[in-house]
C-alpha cells in the first residue's frame, strides 16, 4: 500500500474530491503518527507509485511526499 502526504488540510480535501470524481482508488485517512507531515490527513491506496504519479501530474494536484505503508 501507498500513502500520499499533503502539506495542509485543503489540498487534502482536494485530492479526495479530484480521486472520487475520478474514481481513483483510496481513501482519506488520519496521518499514522510514525510518519511527519504537515497536514494530519493522508491518501491511502493500493496503487503503485506510477499510477499515483500520473494521477497527480494529470491532475495538477498538490501533495507533500508518498511512503510505502502497511496498515
Amino acid at each position: 500500500m501507498k500513502l500520499v502526504t499533503f502539506y495542509n488540510t485543503t489540498t487534502a480535501m482536494m485530492f479526495e474530491d479530484v480521486a472520487k470524481e475520478n474514481e481513483f482508488q483510496g481513501r482519506l485517512i488520519p496521518l499514522p503518527p510514525s510518519i511527519g507531515a504537515g497536514c494530519g490527513f493522508s491518501w491511502l491506496t493500493n496503487s503503485n507509485s506510477q499510477q499515483i504519479n500520473s494521477f497527480i501530474v494529470k491532475n495538477q494536484l498538490e501533495y507533500e511526499d508518498i511512503y510505502d505503508y502497511k496498515e
